[in-house]
């Protein structure tokens, strides 16, 4: 805080937030999960992408901009790296719980397109505030693990 001006204001925009589940009520995000895992989406899944980012390290970059100077006005994108399809997704999940996710879509009607993917970066929380995200893929089995139980 800036004794001369008052509280000073980071922003914090993360993309999808995979990782453990507090509770019981499921975020989209994990619920999407559930789904892939349930067998509730079409076997040919669409080509959609979406940047990923683990809850946990969400929390981590929350605390630096609040404890970093430097921080203050500034605003930080919390994105694990390149962007993911459902497709790698569904297959993140294939490979890691094996039977357990025989239910989960393995292709996509549509041709890859990674055109559409939105890259963004967290090249700015990384040099400011030393922050370090956990890969996708740690966060997208943490995410079928909390609600696997």
């Amino acid at each position: 805080m800036n004794q001369t001006r008052g509280p000073e204001l980071s922003l914090i925009n993360p993309t999808g937030i995979f990782g453990p589940a507090l509770g019981p009520q499921l975020s989209a995000w994990v619920g999407m999960i559930k789904g892939l895992l349930e067998g509730a989406f079409p076997e040919d899944l669409p080509d959609l992408w979406f940047g990923v980012v683990d809850v946990r390290v969400v929390a981590d970059l929350h605390l630096r901009a609040m404890t970093a100077l430097a921080a203050a006005g500034e605003q930080f994108i919390a994105v694990s790296g390149a962007p993911l399809s459902l497709l790698d997704v569904a297959t993140i999940l294939r490979e890691a719980f094996g039977d357990a996710a025989a239910k989960v879509p393995s292709r996509s009607s549509l041709v890859p397109s990674e055109r559409r993917a939105r890259h963004a970066t967290n090249a700015k929380a990384a040099d400011m505030l030393g922050w370090t995200p956990r890969p996708s893929r740690e966060a997208t089995i943490a995410s079928a693990e909390s609600w696997r139980g």
